[in-house]
């Protein structure tokens, strides 16, 4: 998906672009100009509040989790034969550690890919390029903490692919040349199917790995107030919904 028409058919910039519309019909039809501007308000407000957002990320397809118990994973009789973990961003420029690592969402990624790795003994590959022109790539960030933070060695590194469909045909090209079609994919849960969509399409036979699991406790009054974080959270399952159909319709 084109990145620049994806920002405005996702908040806030689907919102921004239906206010410019709005105000630009002021004078031409002031009627619609302000149905246009009710509208534009009400939506914002809507998909600013965790109620909306949590009814969007709640309705997503998620996998169910593999066991948490300790269990060899190697039980099957045809087990995968490496472990894959997607990116998901880094921390640029982070002072703590004298420049770029691993955001919140790889951490996490990185995490369960180590603790797969430890219960399985299968080789690590991680995947992500620079989306956003950083100097590392996401690759690179998360195989450094792999390795240093958790002592965890990598295998192999994909670090070119900018979106998700990308990564899993240049991760089939690294895989494929070693033998390997089966394989763990570590991703969030509510990017799981989409993820597991692409590699499949790729070649690969997926046993799907999710983590960070979204929850919402019970319904509270302040679920109805407008926040950023809402609005954060609604962007993410809009991201994904798209996500879904572009992979549909796409050859």
């Amino acid at each position: 998906m084109i990145p620049l028409l994806k920002e405005f058919l996702l908040p806030p910039g689907v919102f921004l672009l239906a206010g410019l519309i709005g105000i630009w019909n002021i004078q031409r039809n002031p009627r619609r100009a302000k149905r246009i501007l009710i509208a534009v308000t009400i939506l914002f407000y809507i998909f600013s509040t965790k109620i909306m957002a949590s009814l969007l990320v709640g309705n997503l397809p998620v996998p169910p989790p593999l066991p948490p118990q300790s269990l060899d994973l190697m039980d099957s009789s045809d087990p995968p034969q490496a472990i894959v973990v997607l990116g998901a961003g880094l921390y640029e420029a982070a002072p703590e550690y004298g420049g770029d690592t691993v955001s919140g969402g790889s951490l996490a990624r990185i995490r369960y890919g180590a603790n797969l790795h430890r219960r399985s003994g299968l080789p690590l590959l991680v995947s992500g390029g620079r989306p956003e022109n950083t100097k590392l790539s996401e690759a690179e960030t998360m195989k450094a903490a792999l390795e240093t933070d958790f002592h965890v060695p990598v295998a192999w590194t994909e670090d070119i692919s900018n979106t998700t469909w990308e990564g899993a045909q240049n991760v089939h090209e690294i895989l494929a040349a070693e033998g390997i079609n089966k394989i763990y994919l570590v991703t969030h849960a509510n990017h799981m199917i989409r993820a597991e969509k692409a590699f499949r399409r790729a070649g690969f036979d997926v046993t799907p790995a999710p983590t960070e699991f979204w929850s919402h406790p019970n319904l509270r009054a302040k679920d109805f107030l407008p926040t950023g974080g809402g609005l954060a959270i609604s962007r993410h399952a809009l991201h994904e919904w798209l996500g879904h159909l572009w992979y549909t319709i796409r050859p």
